[in-house]
């Protein structure tokens, strides 16, 4: 197991931090973007201690010496899908520790990481899907399409997207593949992907519109249906069940 080599700065703000424009404001000062990459794609993360009460609440900066394509929160830890592998910030004591090659993952490219109703870490390569059940890191599928991102339901189910292999599923016994001939209407998945209030599965199928899965039949939804664009980049479902589509004219709510 290795240590990162990590830089924590403390932002203590004079205002309650909240939902708001200040608090967006801070955040845009408190986080380093890539600009080489789109916006979900970080140097630094940023994360509001709870511990406090809100007139003592601030940010406090983790840095990563890698690029940082996800992120997910487990109790007090920050985990990181990252370039150089996973990371694992603890935010009581600020201790980091690295995770690659050496210790059980497939590959040290990250793109994508999740956590499932077990408590256990899945992260994925471009090829490769692993999990981590806090002891060791074990692969549970090989020989992927260019995976862009995983997701875990409610249901402990783990859910995989792909450039041209469209989307899988696993239900920890067995892998279902959804594509041009499983039912998916298209082979090319983006990034988005989510499950709403009523446990229906949303993704952004390349160029053709958005596509729901209600757990029986698949649905397209398009411009014909009021999509600014059906060029669909990431997909958002809101705490009021409302979903969210970033297109390339803009976002807006379906």
């Amino acid at each position: 197991m290795k240590h990162c080599i990590k830089t924590v700065i403390a932002l203590v703000l004079s205002s309650v931090l909240a939902a708001s424009a200040g608090c967006a404001s801070a955040a845009k000062t408190s986080v380093t973007t890539s600009a080489s990459n789109n916006s979900t794609d970080v140097n630094a993360i940023t994360a509001i201690s709870t511990a406090m009460s809100p007139a003592q609440a601030g940010w406090t900066l983790f840095s990563s010496g890698s690029q940082i394509n996800g992120l997910i929160t487990k109790g007090n830890e920050i985990w990181a899908a990252t370039t150089g592998g996973v990371e694992e910030w603890n935010m009581t004591t600020g201790s980091c520790r690295l995770y690659t090659i050496q210790d059980g993952l497939p590959g040290d490219y990250i793109y994508s990481i999740t956590q499932d109703n077990r408590g256990n870490i899945w992260a994925a390569t471009n090829f490769e899907i692993c999990c981590f059940d806090g002891t060791k890191w074990t692969t549970v599928m090989q020989g992927l399409s260019g995976v862009t991102r995983i997701i875990a339901d409610n249901s402990g189910n783990i859910w995989v997207f792909t450039l041209g292999g469209g989307v899988l599923r696993f239900d920890g016994k067995s892998w279902q593949t959804f594509s041009a001939i499983g039912g998916l209407p298209a082979v090319l998945i983006g990034n988005g992907g989510v499950i709403d209030l009523h446990g229906n599965f949303w993704v952004g199928i390349g160029g053709q519109g958005i596509a729901r899965y209600d757990g029986q039949s698949w649905r397209i939804f398009t411009t014909a249906d009021g999509l600014a664009s059906n060029n669909v980049h990431v997909v958002f479902a809101d705490r009021q069940g409302n979903i969210w589509c970033s297109t390339d004219q803009g976002g807006e709510p379906l």
